[in-house]
């Protein structure tokens, strides 16, 4: 049976603007730059921004209610990359990082 280690997807824009940023289930999300952590419970109706605009979830996921992140202007460029490596025995770990430029 394998077991997988995922490492956590960072998320670079230059703008995200949301009333509701999405569900962060059993995890905090890290705003860079100020060491804040804000709990899945406080953070039902509000806008996060970071001036580093980089938000990073332990778990590894960002979701949003209609699975949708649009910037101001409406283009998004992605580009992504994973890599897969045997790390001991049955453990595989995952690396995948996602850029978001607008």
């Amino acid at each position: 049976m394998f077991r997988a280690l995922m490492i956590p997807y960072i998320i670079a824009a230059s703008c995200i603007d949301a009333s509701l940023v999405g569900i962060i289930g059993n995890v905090s999300l890290i705003l860079s730059n100020f060491n804040i952590t804000v709990d899945e419970s406080s953070c039902q109706a509000c806008v996060c921004s970071t001036t580093d605009e980089v938000i990073i979830t332990t778990d590894g996921m960002l979701s949003t209610t209609n699975g949708m992140i649009s910037t101001t202007d409406e283009v998004i460029s992605t580009a992504i990359s994973m890599t897969t490596s045997m790390v001991s025995g049955n453990t595989i770990a995952f690396q995948r990082s996602i850029t978001i430029a607008s």
